[in-house]
């Protein structure tokens, strides 16, 4: 397996550097309609989305661009199917995910439950019924969830500032170090 870069995530997929992954979207091929359309949806709401084969650059390493697309992304939509249910690629992709910490959020297309490998990682996971009408609504529980998930719609993903070092006079270094707060400090470092 290669290495990833997690600030370069998004570029690798296609992204330019810094502009906020936020949703990875993950479902089987024979579900890509529905993807396309959940897709739009969260980016009508402002979320960000990386979904194959879209974010996938022309001549690009397939499985090398879904892994930086997930190490991109704030969360993960599984779009939860009989055909996602047997999918090997859609379980790697939760893994991966769980694996990384990201929250992941199951979105029904049908009446069914997750089964193996998809079952290990979503039966913890308040599922979202897709196939109860309205749609509409549905998306907006989507939106609600990864919303509640910490994502902020078009915020970049960035690790919070190093807090500022203690602007303190010269004469005051003599007196801290006494204390053991200035080598605490340094070793902090």
């Amino acid at each position: 397996m290669t290495e990833h870069d997690p600030a370069a995530a998004g570029a690798v997929a296609g992204e330019s550097a810094g502009s906020g992954v936020r949703v990875f979207l993950s479902h089987a091929s024979a579900d890509a309609e529905m993807a396309r359309r959940v897709c739009a949806e969260l980016e009508q709401a402002g979320l960000r989305c990386w979904i194959a084969p879209r974010d996938i650059r022309p001549g690009g390493d397939w499985s090398e661009e879904i892994l930086a697309g997930i190490d991109g992304a704030g969360a993960l939509v599984v779009l939860v199917s009989a055909t996602s249910n047997a999918s090997r690629q859609v379980a790697r992709e939760i893994e991966r995910a769980d694996d990384r910490g990201l929250p992941l959020l199951p979105f029904r297309l049908a009446d069914l439950e997750p089964t193996g490998r998809l079952e290990y990682f979503l039966s913890g996971r308040q599922w979202i019924d897709a196939f109860r009408p309205p749609f509409a609504a549905r998306i907006e529980d989507l939106v609600e969830g990864l919303s509640s998930s910490g994502l902020a719609a078009n915020a970049p993903r960035t690790p919070a500032p190093a807090a500022p070092a203690p602007d303190l006079p010269p004469d005051d270094w003599d007196r801290r170090r006494s204390s053991g707060w200035l080598r605490r400090f340094l070793e902090d470092r």
